[in-house]
Formats: structure tokens, sequence, C-alpha cells
């Protein structure tokens, strides 16, 4: 689970590592550590979930715009997870295949 910091450019997304928290009434996700960065595969499966109930496949070039807009807050982000935190899976040389946006805080 990574937490993007920066509207991910060329191939490379800056991100936060993420760590889940309890409270007595609620769990979530929250970004912890230094900024780090990772790279996409050449060919990547991005999801986006603007509900719960919701998945949407997409290319990436349109996964990093809704990134960066969700991170400005800019009128054309639509509907931005409330966490803005992104399931991933590596592939062998350490790259991002597969990056699902996460519908929860």
């Amino acid at each position: 689970m990574i937490h993007p910091v920066e509207q991910p450019r060329q191939d490379t997304v800056t991100y936060q590592e993420t760590g889940y928290t309890c409270t007595a009434d609620v769990g979530k996700w929250e970004p912890t550590g230094p900024r780090k960065n990772l790279t996409f595969a050449p060919e990547v499966k991005a999801q986006l979930q603007p509900a719960s109930d919701q998945v949407r496949t997409v290319v990436v070039g349109e996964l990093w715009n809704h990134i960066g807009a969700c991170l400005d807050r800019t009128p054309d982000a639509g509907v931005c997870s409330p966490g803005l935190n992104y399931e991933i899976s590596l592939d062998g040389e350490g790259r991002i295949n597969e990056i699902r946006e996460l519908y929860a805080s």
C-alpha cells in the first residue's frame, strides 16, 4: 500500500509507505516514513475505484492524471478516494505491474 505525494511522471511515482492504524471505532491507512520512488513496469494494470463498490480499469496515464488532480484538489479530479492510498503489486524486478486505488481512508 502506498500514498503518492506527487503526480507520477514518466515511469516513476514518488510515494510514502503506509501503515494501518486503529482507533476505538475506525481503522485507516496513513502515510509513514520518508518519500521514496518506484518505477512502473512497461505493461501496468491500473484501476480506479471512485466508490466502494466500483472498480474501473484505465490506462496508466489516466491514473497518473487522476492522482495529480486529487493531490491538487482540482475540479477535474472527479471522485478521489478519501485516503489517497493505492494497493500495488510488483514484478520480479521491483517495478509496479498492478496499481489500484483503494476506496478507504
